[in-house]
């Protein structure tokens, strides 16, 4: 295969070619092989193909004396109604984006894509050629679509943390909060004055009406800041 082929494969979006002549619907594990695919014809090897855990796929990826691993997993949340792409991707991060040869103690950290995601985006990924902004990006997409339907036994309300990527170069964001709150049948996110400080975005979520105690980090955790004698859960 030509190299103007395999670039213009790895440049268009995975799912595109991955579903291409399919008349049912995709699993994750066929979006997965259809990876392991794409990724030979990018000179990547998958050298190693487990089930690391039920239903997660950890691929030992090889290009030349490089090495690396990148993990896949079931969506969490079943929202529809935001396009995304059909699988977690889960990295190691250090300095805060993915990286090819993180601590032996970094965990996991799982985060979903736009449905347009391409294989080039999954090899910069495992091989942490991401830059900030990029990363940044998509884990504010994974925020977004993470909260974006309301959740069972969860608080009413909470912070989200995010970054604002639009720093020159590659470079760190600067953390932002917004203020999300759900009823029954749907959920709001608000915009807040730019604090990094959730002490702060909770002040002013209170002048809202609102009374955060927990927020989720941009790694996806739920981070408890404020004491409470009790959550309002939905």
């Amino acid at each position: 295969m030509t190299q103007d082929v395999t670039r213009n494969l790895c440049a268009r979006p995975a799912l595109e070619i991955i579903s291409k002549g399919r008349t049912e619907t995709t699993t994750w594990y066929q979006v997965v092989q259809g990876l392991k695919v794409l990724f030979n014809f990018a000179g990547i090897d998958v050298t190693e193909w487990k089930e690391a855990e039920p239903d997660m796929l950890e691929l030992r990826l090889e290009r030349g004396d490089q090495s690396s691993i990148i993990w896949f997993k079931p969506l969490e949340r079943g929202v529809t109604d935001m396009p995304v792409f059909p699988v977690m991707v889960g990295a190691k991060f250090m300095a805060c984006k993915p990286s090819a040869t993180p601590h032996d103690d970094c965990e996991i950290t799982y985060f979903y894509l736009p449905w347009e995601c391409t294989a080039q985006d999954l090899i910069d990924i495992a091989f942490g050629e991401v830059t900030y902004p990029w990363i940044e990006s998509v884990q504010n997409f994974s925020a977004a679509y993470d909260m974006s339907a309301p959740i069972e036994r969860f608080p009413r309300c909470a912070l989200v943390m995010l970054m604002d990527s639009s720093t020159k170069g590659d470079q760190r964001g600067s953390v932002y909060f917004k203020l999300w709150h759900q009823t029954e049948n749907s959920v709001e996110l608000l915009d807040l004055e730019p604090t990094n400080s959730p002490f702060s975005a909770a002040e002013q979520a209170k002048q809202l009406g609102h009374s955060p105690t927990v927020y989720r980090c941009h790694s996806g955790c739920i981070v408890p800041f404020l004491p409470t004698s009790g959550f309002d859960f939905l």
